[in-house]
């Protein structure tokens, strides 16, 4: 006999079914890890940039603030020189927008006398309600 060799060794099926078993249980264990790991990478970038938006947002609405502010004191500015170039028509210009504001809308009526202060600049030269016809 020169040369033997061996086709096929086979394990019996109580042993083949074993290994398999324990290499299954291996990958899923591998597997279980492998998904832990990445949760616990997905949590800590979650984390991260839940971090950066509120900064960016806080930051963003501060500004928002300051800015608002100083429009806020440009424009009492602007009303405190109109006031003081010409106090009468300041005083209507501010009657105006506050008639506007009130009697907005279609279905809005207003109640009342005439000659009220609200109405004042509708009066004519004499200072007298305007007649009604």
């Amino acid at each position: 006999m020169v040369d033997v060799r061996i086709k096929r060794i086979d394990l019996p099926e109580d042993n083949s079914e074993a290994i398999f078993q324990r290499m299954t249980t291996q990958r899923q264990q591998e597997a279980r890890l492998a998904r832990a790991e990445g949760d616990k990478e997905a949590q800590r970038i979650r984390a991260e940039g839940d971090k950066r938006q509120r900064v960016i947002v806080s930051e963003a609405k501060r500004e928002a603030e300051i800015l608002r502010g100083k429009g806020d004191a440009e424009a009492q500015g602007l009303y405190n020189d109109a006031y003081g170039q010409n106090v009468a028509f300041f005083d209507f210009w501010r009657s105006m927008q506050a008639m506007q504001k009130g009697l907005g809308g279609d279905t809005t009526t207003f109640v009342g006398a005439p000659n009220s202060d609200f109405f004042r600049y509708f009066q004519n030269e004499t200072g007298a309600a305007p007649i009604s016809q």
